[in-house]
């Protein structure tokens, strides 16, 4: 819904210079505001705020820019560790199209996934080829397992399944 009020009000050209500097300041603002707000519904507003800089013309400052890459590049190597939010992220991304999704990893990665993927050892295989950054964490689960085949077949499946990912 909020992508097609904002394309419908950008097909409109109808936006005086005012309302651009305007929305230029609040985007600088705002994408200033990430670097002191660290987390996802400050990530959602800046990504929000760019799609519309986007459909308005609008560049986006050098620290602007840079302060969203920090972002992503600091969280995207934990984003394994929300799997036991998976249903309220699910919840969160309602609105969103698929393809929007997309624009969201921080909400959207791994959100198909059971929200006790990393508690259940039938289930790690999966996470680790979604995750390959998770797949130390969940080696060292499985070693608190009592040694087995079964075990052992996990923890190769494991490894593989990262590798696979990696690639």
């Amino acid at each position: 819904m909020i992508f097609e009020v904002s394309v419908r009000e950008c097909a409109s050209d109808g936006l005086s210079r005012s309302t651009r500097v305007r929305a230029e300041s609040a985007l600088d603002a705002e994408q200033r505001g990430i670097e002191k707000i660290y987390g996802r519904r400050a990530r959602d507003r800046a990504e929000l705020l760019r799609l519309g800089a986007e459909c308005l013309g609008i560049a986006l400052s050098d620290d602007a820019v840079a302060s969203r890459m920090a972002f992503d590049h600091s969280v995207g190597p934990m984003l394994w560790q929300l799997l036991p939010l998976g249903q309220l992220r699910t919840a969160e991304m309602r609105w969103m199209t698929p393809a929007a999704r997309e624009r969201f990893p921080w909400r959207s990665r791994g959100a198909e996934l059971p929200h006790h993927a990393l508690h259940e050892r039938e289930h790690f295989a999966d996470v680790a080829r979604r995750f390959p950054e998770a797949a130390g964490h969940l080696d060292a689960v499985l070693r608190t397992y009592p040694a087995s085949p079964a075990r052992e077949a996990a923890r190769a499946a494991v490894r593989a399944a990262a590798a696979a990912a990696a690639q």
